[in-house]
């Protein structure tokens, strides 16, 4: 499958959950989703991440295989991606939907709503 595939250039979207930041929040801190971070790394400097996210960008080239590592190849791994706003979350859901994935989520409004719900942000150390 081609990178324009994956990304949905020209195909409708896949299912997949939209949640919001307190729900992502309580996924988070009970371990039972893996909250991934698609913005750059100096993104990361400016607001910070939750504590527990991770960090993989979403034009990074190793995209599939750094979420691969992280869910150890379990494509029913629940993960909660999150960006900005939700923009490029979104597109990162769509896409590990047509990879295979099965249990997305994208985090509505992104680092912008934690930031308004008072959720902690940790700084980002390269």
């Amino acid at each position: 499958m081609s990178l324009l595939n994956l990304f949905g250039r020209g195909s409708p979207p896949p299912d997949y959950r939209v949640i919001d930041v307190m729900e992502a929040e309580a996924g988070l801190r009970a371990g039972e989703l893996v909250v991934i971070d698609v913005r750059r790394p100096e993104e990361w400097l400016q607001t910070g991440r939750p504590s527990g996210a991770h960090g993989v960008v979403l034009q990074d080239p190793a995209f599939f295989e750094k979420i691969a590592a992280l869910t150890k190849g379990n494509m029913e791994t629940p993960l909660a991606l999150f960006c900005r706003s939700g923009n490029r979350s979104g597109q990162a859901a769509a896409a590990l939907a047509r990879a295979g994935y099965s249990n997305i989520a994208n985090i509505k409004g992104g680092v912008i709503a934690w930031h308004q719900a008072g959720l902690a942000l940790e700084p980002y150390m390269p």
